[in-house]
């Protein structure tokens, strides 16, 4: 399966922080685990976590995420929330997801997870890796 890697730059500066010209370091928002190929049929769940490049500040971040593919939530997977909140100092969260084996023959599915959207923080700007 092929999937595109979303990392999002984000910065933490408030509105009052931009009016005063205080800059401060861009932040990443991005998945900590690679593309992977699992079996239903070996019981396997699929390990995905998103990462903030560093823990999360005063205020929480969330994180929305998308899912697309071939497979089917409720018939070959399981997906619980796709929003992710970091509380202040979680830099780590895993995505909720397991397969569900079934006795269908079927040929390869996909399940594509992207990063949607992040919100708590001043502003970001997405771009592929």
């Amino acid at each position: 399966p092929s999937s595109s890697t979303l990392r999002v730059e984000i910065t933490d500066l408030t509105a009052a922080d931009v009016a005063a010209g205080v800059e401060a370091a861009n932040r990443y928002v991005q998945f900590a685990t690679a593309d992977s190929l699992v079996s239903e049929a070996d019981g396997a769940v699929p390990n995905l976590l998103v990462a903030l490049d560093r823990p999360a500040g005063d205020q929480p971040i969330t994180v929305t995420l998308e899912v697309s593919g071939s497979a089917t939530n409720g018939d070959d997977y399981a997906l619980g929330s796709t929003t992710l909140t970091f509380q202040p100092g979680e830099t780590t969260k895993p995505v909720d997801l397991a397969l569900i084996a079934d006795t269908v023959a079927e040929g390869i599915e996909s399940i594509v997870v992207t990063i949607a959207d992040v919100s708590g923080v001043f502003s970001f700007c997405q771009s592929k890796n």
